[in-house]
């Protein structure tokens, strides 16, 4: 209901039927938590790790057309966790460690045996939001925490 008091906050957005409009609110004024939480959207980090995840579950899955043979290598000791484990490359420059090859190896490695043996990248996807779902990361941004 659109009341004189909440009615500096409200834009309108016009649908394609004529004379309909439908009140949305602003959360400009709002802080990034909040305005996360208010719209149910996860942070720009995780979104960003999901991502890498996906992409180094399409590299080890032979679905990505990149070469990175030299980069990414599965780990040959019989480790604890799932099968699938990445070597972690040492750096001598601290600028590396922001690489796509560096950042993802300490996230892919925590994931479960159930998550990176997932049959298709739909089934991966789902299971990483499973994975996920209480995760602090998804509606905290880190710089808060």
């Amino acid at each position: 209901m659109v009341t004189p008091s909440n009615w500096r906050n409200m834009t309108f957005r016009v649908d394609s039927t004529p004379g309909y409009e439908t009140p949305t609110f602003s959360c400009g004024d709002l802080p990034y938590p909040t305005r996360l939480k208010r719209l149910g959207l996860p942070t720009l980090e995780y979104r960003r790790l999901r991502a890498d995840l996906i992409q180094v579950y399409r590299y080890l899955s032979g679905l990505e057309a990149v070469d990175w043979s030299g980069k990414l290598t599965l780990s040959s000791t019989g480790l604890r966790g799932h099968s699938r484990k990445l070597v972690k490359p040492r750096a001598r420059l601290l600028v590396r460690n922001t690489t796509f090859h560096f950042r993802v190896v300490d996230p892919w490695n925590s994931l479960t045996d159930p998550v990176v043996t997932a049959p298709t990248i739909n089934s991966f996807k789902a299971r990483l939001n499973d994975h996920f779902k209480g995760h602090h990361l998804k509606f905290t941004p880190s710089c808060l925490t």
